[in-house]
């Protein structure tokens, strides 16, 4: 597959408190055409774009760190995947 066509949206960080900090990455792009031919026997559709988005919050509790997973969107093909700390999250 050739690259994607590039970022759209992200990655943005947002830092509202000293102990807290929320993360979006957005990516889209398009398959290689010889690549798109088994895509489209798989899951026909018109509009060939492949994207995701994530936003998770970072944050600080009595001397701990967590992560929180505020939002997994993405195209309906092929599915996602989100790994947070070498964990499965989600799977769309």
């Amino acid at each position: 597959m050739r690259l994607p066509a590039g970022v759209f949206g992200g990655p943005g960080v947002l830092r509202p408190s000293n102990s807290e900090m929320t993360i979006e990455w957005a990516f889209g792009g398009s398959p290689h055409f010889w690549a798109e031919i088994p895509f489209q026997i798989i899951y026909p559709r018109v509009n060939t774009r492949i994207w995701h988005r994530v936003v998770i919050r970072a944050y600080c509790a009595q001397g701990k760190g967590y992560v929180k997973v505020d939002e997994f969107s993405g195209s309906n093909f092929p599915s996602h995947r989100l790994w947070v700390n070498g964990q499965l999250q989600e799977t769309k």
